[in-house]
């Protein structure tokens, strides 16, 4: 799955994203933090330019126990 990299990248990094970014979005690309963004929409803008193919993670910084867990479903073949 091409997301499992960035997701576990951000797993053992999330309480330290947490802590010094805290309800910020970030960007992961691979194992590459891309950058952290007032808001999802500004986070996902710059990260769509970057790879339009959208294999990007975009999460925001919270600690575990805040987490709300959404999952969405993509339509495009791959």
């Amino acid at each position: 799955m091409p997301l499992e990299k960035p997701l576990a990248y951000f797993r053992k990094h999330q309480e330290k994203f947490a802590r010094e970014h805290h309800g910020k979005f970030v960007v992961i690309y691979e194992e590459d933090v891309e950058g952290f963004y007032k808001s999802e929409l500004e986070a996902y803008t710059v990260a769509i330019k970057k790879h339009p193919d959208g294999l990007f993670l975009l999460r925001q910084c919270l600690r575990l126990e805040e987490e709300n867990v959404a999952v969405f479903h993509s339509r495009i073949a791959g």
